[in-house]
């Protein structure tokens, strides 16, 4: 699902949460059709659209058996302390969604709303991909937070890569690590309750 174009319509506490819905209410309706067996869905999200999936992930855990979110923001405790000090649309683009600064009485409506921290409702083994280094610090407050509750994530570094990719070695980290980690969960029968990652790809690691 491509970025909200009603987004700044939308009040911006609910903008994740109404896309998270509909992703919901897509699988509900293609399982009732016979389309998609709804026990075999991945969800990707990239840059502002890994709001909506780890949204979605927290709203629905059960709904996932695998997800993918590559360079992406949450607007979560670590985008604001990195990067809203001085950005004044980041300031007003996370506050609206949190509530205001994540201190003193605004903690609380950070508490309710923020995702980073409700990681404890994630069950979908993630694969997070990180370009260069503001993104690497943005992206381990959910790494080391689902890591330290003994879930399954994989984070994959690109150092010098842009936002959209360009060189062939790093797309091809970035697809087919995806593809790789997808269909490792979706199409792997021996994976089914036994929830063992997949083994690692290693141009990703080279990358």
């Amino acid at each position: 699902m491509e970025d909200r174009l009603d987004r700044h319509r939308v009040p911006s506490d609910q903008e994740a949460i109404v896309t998270a819905k509909g992703c919901f209410e897509a699988i509900q309706r293609l399982a009732a059709e016979g389309l998609i067996d709804p026990d075999r869905v991945g969800i990707v999200g990239f840059s502002r659209t890994c709001w909506y999936v780890e949204t979605a992930l927290e709203m629905f855990p059960l709904s996932f058996r695998a997800a993918v979110i590559v360079d992406g923001i949450d607007q979560g405790y670590m985008s604001d302390m990195l990067f809203c000090p001085t950005l004044k649309a980041c300031r007003t683009d996370i506050e609206d969604a949190d509530g205001g600064k994540p201190f003193g009485a605004g903690l609380q409506a950070w508490m309710q709303r923020a995702v980073s921290f409700h990681t404890d409702r994630i069950q979908t083994p993630i694969r997070i991909e990180a370009i260069q280094w503001y993104s690497l610090l943005q992206e381990w407050d959910l790494y080391s937070s689902l890591r330290q509750q003994h879930k399954i994530v994989d984070l994959v570094y690109i150092p010098n890569g842009q936002h959209i990719l360009q060189q062939p070695q790093q797309r091809y980290a970035s697809q087919q690590g995806t593809v790789s980690w997808l269909a490792s969960w979706l199409l792997d029968r021996s994976t089914v309750g036994n929830r063992s990652p997949p083994s690692r790809d290693p141009v990703a690691e080279a990358s």
